[in-house]
Parts: C-alpha cells; sequence; structure tokens
C-alpha cells in the first residue's frame, strides 16, 4: 500500500469509525472519532468525539516532557505530525516532540465502542533520555461527571459518566496520575540510546464503568501487529491513482475511504446485506430509542439515486458491496412489483415506488464483474417492478405514460416546476404532469 506525507495543510478528513468488513458496527451505539491536528483548546494531536451528541466534548491528546520542557501542540514538535497510512477504521502518524525522538502513532478503532492508540518512542540520539508521556482526557458532559483519575482493580484509569455511558481510558505500562490541571495518567520512564518504548492507550465507553474496564483491558492484550497485517489486508484492493497533482491524489484516497466508512454489515439490520449511511460524524451515531429508527434521513436509509452513485467509488475495487445493496432492493420486492423508494437498516420504509433506475444499477455492475447470475436473478423482478411502474396507481389517465406520485423520486427535494413553498416556483403537482425523466429511465 502506497505510504502518504500528508500534513495539516493538505485537503484531510481525519474521521475514524469501526470498520464493517473488519469488525460489525454497531447501528443504534456507534461511536466515530475525529483526529485532529492541533485543533482545540488546548491545541493537541488529538482524538475528539460527543459520542452522538450524548456529551459536548470528550477529547483525548498526549503530552510530552523532556528536560523541564513540555508541549502538546503539534506547531511546536520538532518534526510536524506526518499522516503515512489511512484506512476508515485506522490511522498512522510520524513526528518528533523533540530531537532525536522519533514517535510512531496508530490510532485503531476495534469496535464502535472503543478506540486504542499505540505509541512507540525511538530513542535516536547517543545518550539516554528521561521522557515523560501524559495523556490527558477532557470530558464535557451534556449530564454526568467530568473525567477524573480513579482507582479500579488496583489500576489508575480515568472515568466519568455523560448521557448514559461511563467513558474510561486506560493505559498500559504501569501509570501514575498526572499532577497537571486536566485529569491525565503519566508514564515516567528512562529510554537508552537506540532503544524503543511501547504503550497502548484505550478508550472505551459502555453503560457501566466496569464493563468499559474489561473491554479496555481486553483490547489492550490483543496482538497489534496481527491486527494492522488484518487491516491493511482488506483494503489491498482499494484503487491507486496518481496523477499530476498531489492534493487530487490525496482527494482520490479519501474518497474511498470515506466510502468504505460509511457502510455497516448485515447484522446490525434488518437489510439482508450491508447498507450504507450518507456519512459517519462524531455527532452522529446513538439512537435513543436503541434501534435506529428514530434516525434522520441521513442515516434511515438509501435510495436508488444513492446506490447509482455509490457504485461510482465501489466499482471496480468492491464489486461485492455494490451487489449487497442492489440485492436489498430487489429482496425486499412485495408480491405485485412494489419495492420500496428508500429502505434503512431499522426497517424504515417510504412507501413510495422507487425510481426506475435499478436495470441500469444492475448492468454498471455486470458490465465490471460478468456475472451473469446476478443478470438472471435481476431479469423478473426488475420486469415485475418495471410493469408495477405501468400500473394504473401511476398511470392514472391510462395512457401508457406514467407519472410521478413524488417530487423525492425525481431525485430532487426542490425543483422549479413542481415545488410549491417558493413562490417563484410554478408549484404544479406533480401527480398530474408527464415527465420525459421519467419516460427515460423507464426506457
Amino acid at each position: 500500500m502506497r505510504k502518504w506525507n500528508l500534513h495539516k495543510g493538505d485537503p484531510l478528513s481525519l474521521i475514524i469509525a469501526s470498520d464493517a468488513r473488519i469488525t460489525p458496527p454497531d447501528y443504534a451505539d456507534d461511536q466515530i472519532w475525529e483526529l485532529t491536528l492541533g485543533d482545540g483548546e488546548p491545541k493537541a494531536l488529538s482524538i475528539q468525539t460527543t459520542y452522538g451528541l450524548r456529551a459536548r466534548s470528550m477529547r483525548i491528546f498526549p503530552q510530552f516532557s523532556l528536560n523541564k520542557k513540555t508541549i502538546s501542540n503539534p506547531a511546536d514538535f520538532f518534526k510536524a505530525p506526518l499522516i503515512k497510512h489511512i484506512y476508515p477504521n485506522f490511522i498512522e502518524l510520524e513526528f518528533s516532540p523533540f530531537p532525536h525522538l522519533d514517535v510512531i502513532a496508530d490510532f485503531w478503532v476495534p469496535e464502535s465502542k472503543a478506540i486504542t492508540c499505540r505509541i512507540r518512542i525511538q530513542n535516536n540520539s547517543p545518550s539516554t533520555v528521561n521522557l515523560q508521556i501524559e495523556w490527558i482526557g477532557i470530558l464535557i458532559p451534556t449530564n454526568g461527571e467530568r473525567l477524573s483519575a480513579q482507582r479500579l482493580h488496583s489500576t489508575h484509569i480515568l472515568s466519568g459518566i455523560t448521557g448514559g455511558i461511563s467513558p474510561v481510558i486506560f493505559l498500559t505500562n504501569g501509570p501514575k496520575e498526572g499532577s497537571g490541571s486536566y485529569p491525565s495518567m503519566l508514564l515516567d520512564f528512562h529510554l537508552t540510546s537506540g532503544t524503543t518504548h511501547k504503550s497502548i492507550l484505550v478508550h472505551t465507553a459502555l453503560s457501566e464503568k466496569e464493563d468499559s474496564f474489561l473491554l479496555a483491558r481486553n483490547i489492550a492484550l490483543r496482538n497489534w501487529d496481527a491486527e494492522k497485517v488484518k487491516i491493511e489486508m482488506t483494503n489491498h484492493g482499494r484503487i491507486e491513482v496518481t496523477t499530476g497533482d498531489p492534493n487530487w491524489n490525496t482527494a482520490l484516497m479519501l474518497s474511498q475511504n470515506l466510502v468504505e466508512r460509511l457502510f455497516f454489515d448485515s447484522s446490525s439490520s434488518t437489510l439482508p446485506h450491508p447498507s450504507f449511511v450518507y456519512n459517519r460524524l462524531p455527532d452522529q451515531g446513538f439512537s435513543i430509542l436503541g434501534d435506529g429508527s428514530d434516525y434522520g434521513h441521513q442515516w434511515n436509509g438509501q435510495t436508488t439515486f444513492d446506490v447509482y452513485f455509490i457504485c461510482d467509488f465501489l466499482l471496480p475495487a468492491a464489486p461485492e458491496l455494490a451487489e449487497g445493496v442492489l440485492l436489498n432492493f430487489l429482496n425486499s420486492q412485495e408480491e405485485n412489483g412494489f419495492i420500496d423508494w428508500k429502505q434503512g437498516m431499522a426497517g424504515q420504509k417510504s412507501r413510495l415506488l422507487a425510481t426506475p433506475i435499478i436495470a441500469t444499477i444492475a448492468w454498471r455492475i455486470f458490465e465490471y464483474t460478468n456475472n451473469i447470475s446476478l443478470l438472471e436473478h435481476c431479469f423478473p423482478i426488475l420486469l415485475k417492478f418495471l410493469d408495477y411502474w405501468f400500473s394504473s396507481k401511476h398511470d392514472i389517465d391510462k395512457d401508457n405514460i406514467p407519472e410521478w406520485e413524488h417530487i423525492l423520486q425525481t431525485g430532487y427535494d426542490d425543483h422549479p416546476i413542481y415545488s410549491q413553498w417558493n413562490e417563484n416556483f410554478q408549484g404544479i403537482d406533480i401527480k398530474t404532469s408527464e415527465s420525459p425523466a421519467l419516460c427515460a429511465l423507464l426506457y
């Protein structure tokens, strides 16, 4: 896989979340994080979230101390952070807080309710150094308790409460409580010339503190190198594009990364195949009702237009995902041929007839896969679906030219001919209009 050298000034999207291709995310409680390279107060290399708006803010960041000098702002580092690898659930950075001290920091989301960071520090100076790493956590709860240093099972941790969950920060190598103005855990160690120090931080947030602690401790015991190989193998099919513009190279890589991150597997869904949401951001991912049925339009399903669009990113690298979202529509067909316009992972339905672009999607996938069996499966379903468009329900004047029943079926939520809430628009009832666009899609 290509090794990048991305820094703060590049076009970046540093969201990480559980990768459905490796570990099933929790559709109703999906904790999503963002890595920042010097933002926030205090400025720091930090990971942050709101647990889907269950907290105003949660930030975790390291602070380095050497020879009575303490820094956390990447702008003050001897070498600023460079992003070397970025995947939907993993980001690797390299930087040097002080001369001759080189750091590799791997941030990884192993599952929906956890995030972990492994730090490796190598001393390339000719002498022994006495270095301190202080991990700071700042929780601003919506209702609950801010983080504080506590002891649980003879182990120093940071723990708090917000929005019905109990975040815990666990650190390996026997940390002690920090003495600064923020809640923290401190590692103080000697590093001889040419040696490397490794430590692992794990954050978890379950409903009970004890459960959060046990999950954090178990994650800290995982084989990091094996997990990293698994992540690289999962992403080995990614299309690598080289243009004359480094920013374009980055944007094309990040677009694939973003789409891969949008998917949820079928284990947390009523749909038979993996499905996707429109975006995954730190303010999203929590369902008050506990099943996702209360999510808004960005998380409550996708339309056939969305599937058509996302196929541009899935093909040719991930045709199995493209086939899956197509089959989610086909497998939901009702006896009369009806296929719903928008279907969600919690069983959400729009009760509108799907836009007739599904046959085009099937053909586009076939052009990459040459999977004849897919077409054989699709054909009778699509024929029945298109016949339903010509039924009396959608061809009211019975002239063999169907009519739209709702503006959303057109792919627009606002239209100068049909929209009725703008005084400059015509406001025509879309059910009384025969659209060349619909005829073209049906043809």
